[in-house]
Formats: structure tokens, sequence, C-alpha cells
């Protein structure tokens, strides 16, 4: 760590540095996930629900974003995957560790082709 940060770091700037911080693992509301499914997961395997990740953008960075769905929106995202269509869906996102998961998921649907 270069001196400059660290003394950044260490004098006033620490409140600053942590309401950032904190201001960056804050749930977001209403956050949009848009993007490829990549990866489905149903335990058991004949379970009408799994968990499901999309390849989104959080803050403009390519992210991994996890979720949970059910019924058919599980069996519409393991469509999009196999036919490498886009998905859409909403819910308040969260940073749990180092990964993000999406709660609450509502308005799940496949992305129209002209949509892209």
């Amino acid at each position: 760590m270069e001196p400059s940060l660290l003394a950044w770091v260490k004098h006033d700037n620490r409140k600053r540095l942590l309401s950032l911080i904190q201001h960056l693992q804050a749930p977001q509301e209403d956050f949009e996930v848009r993007g490829p499914v990549f990866r489905l997961v149903r335990d058991p395997p004949a379970a009408s629900d799994g968990e499901v990740t999309i390849a989104g953008f959080v803050d403009g960075a390519p992210r991994s974003i996890w979720l949970h769905l059910e019924g058919n929106d599980y069996v519409n995202a393991a469509d999009a995957f196999k036919d490498r269509r886009l998905v859409s869906v909403t819910g308040v996102l969260k940073k749990e560790g180092r990964r993000y998961r999406l709660h609450d998921p509502k308005n799940f649907r496949l992305v129209p082709p002209e949509e892209d």
C-alpha cells in the first residue's frame, strides 16, 4: 500500500472509507438483473425449485448473481439456459461475502430477441 493512501486511511478519512464500504454492501431494492443463465442446481434433482446463476452487471462490473427460483420460473430459466436466451428478473440485491444474491425475485421473464 502506498504511504499516501495509508496516511489517508489512518486519519480523518477512515469514517468516509467505512461509509463507502457500507454503501457498497447495502441492499439495493428493485434491482434488475439482465443476462444469460449459466448455472442451474436442483437438490434433489426432481425438485420444482432450485438455484440459478445469472451473468449480470453490478455497478457497471460483470458479476455472477445467484437467486432461488420456484415452479415455472425455474423451468423458464432452464429453457433460457438451453436456448441461450437472456433473462430479466427484479429483486433485492445483497452482497453476501464475495457473492451477490438476489432476494425476493419477481417479474422473471425471458428477454425478447429484439431487446437483446
